[in-house]
């Protein structure tokens, strides 16, 4: 029964959201929901379309809409199923709750191998539940920022406010008291030393693009990974377009906010 209401909470999250706010019903929607759903707002959900259609989730209903629906990042989504095949490794930067990984150790089978980085322990356990769920054991998740160089980095954690899984923290260069904290980071060349080389790369990290790439000399000359990359700035993209064409990438754009990058030749 409650994962019948999620469900449906999920799919509506927008349209209930107002009418939460409107006098005499609001109180009465919102009290139903404390009623019906888990405190916490995290639910099992099967995605119902997309590349990840049918796989199993535990979203937050106030933001897993687009992931029930399969609607989310459609050219990122086109260009997994396109570019991924089994046997293929796969490196996540930025996993996030997982949805990219999860269709990643789809495609790949059993034979591949997915390694998903995310430095958010809240989020990079859920990762490990989806992954779990879902049957999937060849999936490593690194909980570790993804940066220029190995060590720790100061890491702000973005408001529940803004961004209710907290998904949208950043590595800064300021730390503030009870606002940032130190975890592990990762330079992709290090990382690669006691791994399996990618040959194929998903990097949404919230505007450290450049530097994700900075220390990946060795996987871009040797490995040459196909890549798809979020962009966060104008200065971001035009800077590591510039990084990517001198190791042979062909870039383009594969909608307003990402670049997909294919090597010229392998």
């Amino acid at each position: 029964m409650r994962n019948w209401i999620a469900r449906i909470v999920a799919r509506n999250s927008e349209r209930l959201a107002a009418m939460s706010r409107v006098p005499v019903l609001g109180p009465c929607v919102r009290a139903l929901g404390r009623l019906m759903l888990p405190s916490r707002g995290l639910v099992w959900l099967q995605i119902e379309g997309g590349a990840g259609k049918n796989l199993w989730m535990e979203l937050n209903l106030r933001t897993g809409q687009g992931y029930v629906r399969g609607i989310g990042e459609p050219g990122v989504q086109n260009f997994f199923v396109q570019h991924l095949k089994p046997g293929m490794v796969v490196y996540d930067l930025g996993a996030n709750c997982g949805y990219f990984s999860l269709i990643a150790a789809r495609c790949v089978g059993a034979q591949g191998r997915v390694f998903s980085f995310e430095p958010k322990p809240a989020l990079a356990a859920r990762v490990r539940n989806n992954m779990q769920r879902n049957g999937f054991q060849h999936c490593t998740v690194v909980e570790a920022a993804v940066w220029r160089e190995t060590g720790t980095v100061s890491f702000a954690s973005s408001d529940k406010s803004d961004s209710p899984d907290q998904g949208t923290g950043q590595v800064t260069s300021s730390a503030e008291a009870g606002k940032t904290k130190n975890v592990r980071a990762i330079a992709l060349d290090d990382f690669v030393k006691n791994a399996i080389a990618p040959d194929f790369i998903k990097c949404d990290v919230e505007g450290a693009e450049v530097d994700a790439f900075r220390r990946a000399v060795q996987i871009l000359m040797a490995d040459k990974p196909a890549i798809v990359c979020e962009i966060h700035s104008a200065e971001n993209g035009r800077v590591l377009r510039q990084e990517l064409a001198r190791f042979g990438y062909s870039i383009r754009n594969l909608d307003e906010n990402h670049i997909c990058a294919e090597p010229a030749s392998k």
